[in-house]
């Protein structure tokens, strides 16, 4: 049974459910279904889907989840650190409380995978979702550089290119942010789209990027692209991209890798230096939920969010 049509789409994520079997099924959209065909569809999904019961498979679908092999190849990182070790930093001793901004060490590394100044870069945990969600709870609570926080305005909308992150979108529905999707084109999303809500709108808030390789589709964006973006001019003061830059060392060809133009310092040229929270981490470089996460910023963005975070467990 192969299933096709266009499916309905949920407010946190277009997904598509794809079943392959023996003989094929054409389906019309849902919408355009009476009552007695949409019964007959669900009496052959559920015959269909006893059958995959009946195979007693036992699959882990959690994605991007590494082999033991893969792991294998990080675990002589195991050994290099002993009770022997110098645990000295620039930042001083790495066993005891540091500086909320992350030690130096750390920041040039990011700086280097994010193409951003150590000078521009906040350390965080393991993980960047987390960071993600946390930046967009204190836009909601605290709003962004003294403007009113989301949670006291009547609307909050934020752009997501689609195909793209459902767990970005979650994220954002979470805290009752409507929804827009944006088509996600071969070189990026529709900017024509983006600049006529972005440019035209108060209410919309920010956007989701996955400018490298873009989950799920792997398209990366264009230079004509990421200029457009800088040179963005929003209706809403507190309007920010949310770049999250997942894959900037996970080359889908190592030796011919897509090439992004780094979006702060195109910002900065176009006279919107604050319009960007730049995101990224090691996650799945050595073991999972075991890296360092960063998010790279303009220095009063950054200001910000340092002042926020020292009041933060």
């Amino acid at each position: 049974m192969k299933l096709q049509g266009t499916w309905p789409q949920g407010s946190k994520a277009a997904a598509k459910t794809i079943v392959k079997c023996e003989e094929e099924i054409t389906m019309k959209p849902y919408r355009e279904m009476s009552k007695e065909e949409l019964a007959s569809l669900k009496e052959q999904l559920e015959k269909v889907y006893k059958e995959y019961q009946g195979k007693n498979l036992k699959l882990n679908m959690a994605r991007g989840k590494p082999s033991p092999e893969q792991l294998d190849l990080s675990l002589p990182m195991m050994d290099i650190l002993n009770s022997k070790s110098d645990y000295t930093s620039v930042d001083g001793d790495v066993r005891n409380y540091g500086v909320l901004t992350g030690i130096k060490e750390a920041r040039e590394l990011m700086g280097q995978m994010m193409d951003a100044p150590a000078d521009n870069i906040i350390m965080y945990g393991s993980s960047s979702l987390t960071l993600m969600y946390d930046t967009v709870s204190r836009s909601y609570s605290h709003g962004v550089m003294g403007n009113t926080p989301w949670c006291k305005l009547d609307k909050v909308k934020f752009l997501c290119p689609v195909p793209g992150y459902d767990r970005h979108f979650a994220i954002t529905e979470s805290f009752g942010i409507e929804l827009i999707n944006i088509p996600l084109h071969d070189d990026g999303p529709d900017m024509d789209m983006v600049e006529q809500y972005v440019n035209n709108d108060e209410t919309v808030k920010g956007i989701w990027c996955v400018p490298l390789y873009s989950n799920p589709s792997g398209q990366s964006y264009s230079d004509e692209v990421v200029k457009r973006f800088a040179h963005l001019k929003p209706a809403a003061k507190d309007f920010r991209i949310f770049w999250d830059n997942a894959y900037c060392v996970h080359h889908l060809d190592p030796d011919h890798p897509d090439h992004v133009l780094d979006i702060l310092s195109e910002c900065e040229k176009a006279g919107n230096p604050d319009m960007v929270y730049k995101f990224g981490s090691t996650a799945k470089v050595t073991f999972p939920g075991a890296g360092i996460s960063a998010i790279a910023a303009s220095k009063a963005n950054l200001e910000e969010t340092d002042e926020r975070t020292d009041d933060q467990p």
